[in-house]
């Protein structure tokens, strides 16, 4: 049972680093991304330059006077208002120090209304390796056991089998072979 749902959790491992992979190469060839809307909050996925941008955005004012263009923030207000531009409240990529994670913070508003974006941006080797392990853990685990069955020794705690190849006397395993 153990060994089907490692089999299982490794074949998702595979299948999502398959989808990393592809999502590095595509964004570097402006790839679309995902949002959805629901009220006053939106959520955004996007991928860009090696990057995944998660982005939050939150508006205020009337909802109506507010509309998220992915990719730039627009207020529809009426003329008289006066949209003041963009501020960040941080350095964009605050915490960026060479390895490519980072967050920003942008308000605009208007009079009437504004939104409020916070991403986080996460670069793609980190889901990629994270992605990897339980792979590399399994393959490694997989070939020590079958060298050990060439070897002649127990796959569970590499006791020499030469002698008794029916049990293990160290650990009470049966070899697959006899059993």
């Amino acid at each position: 049972m153990c060994r089907h749902v490692s089999k299982f959790f490794v074949s998702i491992s595979l299948v999502s680093l398959l989808f990393v992979i592809i999502s590095y190469v595509w964004s570097y060839f402006g790839a679309p991304g995902i949002g959805v809307q629901l009220g006053n909050t939106a959520y955004r996925a996007e991928i860009d330059n090696g990057c995944i941008r998660l982005m939050h955005f939150r508006l205020w004012g009337a909802s109506q006077d507010v509309e998220i263009i992915w990719g730039r923030h627009e207020l529809k207000t009426d003329a008289a208002a006066q949209l003041i531009p963009p501020r960040p409240k941080t350095p964009t990529r605050t915490l960026s120090n060479g390895w490519g994670f980072g967050s920003d913070t942008v308000e605009l508003s208007s009079a009437s209304a504004g939104v409020s974006t916070q991403a986080l941006f996460v670069p793609h080797w980190f889901p990629a390796l994270l992605l990897f392990t339980p792979v590399a853990v399994w393959t490694i685990r997989r070939r020590q056991q079958i060298q050990r069955v060439r070897r002649q020794l127990c796959v569970a705690c590499g006791y020499d089998l030469r002698a008794t190849p029916s049990r293990c006397p160290e650990c009470g395993a049966i070899p697959a072979a006899s059993a």
